[in-house]
């Protein structure tokens, strides 16, 4: 039974990626120039380099030769918490979700993930942080045409963002907006000590953001194939250790 819901749960993910290849590439070229064009009308190079330069000053708070992975993960998303008033958002153009919470001091999950992103990227290039969107379980009734149902049935709709952060050859999944990690599993994401449940969804939204959006959550998904470190992590990232490094960067 178990094998059964895996195969359904993959043959969604691959359902998934025929549509987003069949309709998103046909239409991402306008897509991609009327997001560009959106996004140079709401954005300037004067406020890239005050998001810029906060980056470089926030950076000195961390002395990565004393602090873990986990040390910094744990900050990086407490400051975040702190620093940003969670709001619904819509119409964000993609690679400036970032600019806007930073300018604005509020935003969503999509707005969280992308700053979470750039920082970690910053303090660690290797972390090769980015962002990718989800399927998170809520009581929220989407099925509302025969369209909708399919997406829903498949988790294909994604509904919440997260970043994803490799340390060594393991891939950590961070969710600043609801303060959880975990990780990815045989095309399955896997939370941590927390009751809440989400999906890879590789759908039409990440080819909006770039065919190497596009072909890094195929390589994630493929990656998670390989993941014989799930206990491991969980011991090493779980919400004892969480507590833990809570602690100690509080001293």
């Amino acid at each position: 039974m178990a094998k059964e819901k895996n195969r359904e749960k993959v043959k969604g993910i691959l359902i998934g990626i025929n549509l987003t290849l069949v309709v998103g590439l046909a239409t991402f070229p306008t897509l991609n120039a009327n997001i560009k064009t959106k996004a140079s009308q709401m954005y300037n190079s004067n406020l890239l380099d005050s998001y810029n330069k906060h980056l470089n000053d926030y950076a000195k708070e961390f002395d990565l030769n004393t602090m873990s992975d986990l040390d910094v993960f744990v900050k990086l998303m407490d400051d975040i918490q702190k620093e940003y008033t969670y709001k619904k958002m819509d119409d964000i153009p993609f690679g400036y979700e970032r600019l806007f919470i930073y300018d604005n001091k509020f935003g969503d999950c999509s707005n969280m993930a992308d700053d979470l992103a750039a920082k970690l990227n910053k303090l660690n290039s290797s972390y090769n942080a980015r962002k990718i969107d989800v399927k998170m379980e809520t009581d929220e009734n989407l099925c509302i045409n025969a369209y909708d149902c399919f997406l829903e049935k498949h988790n294909i709709k994604p509904n919440h963002s997260v970043t994803l952060v490799d340390v060594g050859d393991s891939t950590i999944l961070l969710d600043p907006a609801n303060q959880v990690m975990g990780t990815l599993k045989d095309g399955r994401v896997v939370i941590f000590d927390s009751d809440i449940k989400m999906h890879l969804t590789p759908v039409y939204s990440y080819l909006k953001r770039g065919y190497n959006e596009l072909f890094q959550v195929i390589g994630d998904i493929n990656k998670s194939f390989k993941n014989e470190k799930t206990n491991e992590l969980y011991k090493d990232y779980g919400i004892e250790s969480q507590t833990k490094a809570k602690l100690k960067i509080k001293k």
